[in-house]
């Protein structure tokens, strides 16, 4: 798809032109056929014209790790918005049902594709991924490894 010179206007101009209207970022996805990645188009659309903007497009691995997690005994996942570390989910576990972490609670990590997977797995994906090196506290992935 190609738009005239006189159509492209940069995020700034098009906030600028919307300001005051409703706008609903919306995301559509694009598996691709023979990997474990997807390009993400997101756009802006005014409620108030229907003016529609592309403001990031972006190919993401769906096995890069994502955020920290702590999977529950009931299987339950509980994660909070990076820069969040285990200790952070487990406070907030403490605050939700009365106690921090049960014997049977796991902490790992979310990647992109929703997936849990605990620490050593972990691992191997940020390495796979090219988000670390090696993780610093050999075989499992802190949050500290990543952020």
């Amino acid at each position: 798809m190609t738009f005239p010179p006189d159509k492209i206007v940069t995020n700034e101009e098009w906030q600028k032109r919307h300001e005051g209207h409703e706008i609903e970022d919306v995301v559509e996805v694009f598996p691709f056929q023979s990997s474990h990645a997807e390009k993400r188009m997101h756009k802006w659309v005014c409620k108030k014209c229907g003016a529609q903007h592309l403001h990031l497009m972006e190919t993401v691995d769906l096995h890069q790790v994502k955020q920290a997690a702590i999977r529950d005994e009931q299987g339950e996942v509980h994660t909070l918005p990076r820069p969040a570390r285990h200790h952070d989910i487990a406070h907030k576990l403490y605050e939700e049902r009365g106690h921090a972490l049960l014997e049977h609670d796991e902490q790992g990590f979310v990647l992109e594709d929703s997936t849990f997977v605990g620490r050593e797995e972990a691992a191997d994906y940020a390495v796979e991924t090219g988000q670390i090196e090696k993780p610093k506290w050999p075989p499992d992935l802190y949050s500290e490894d990543l952020w």
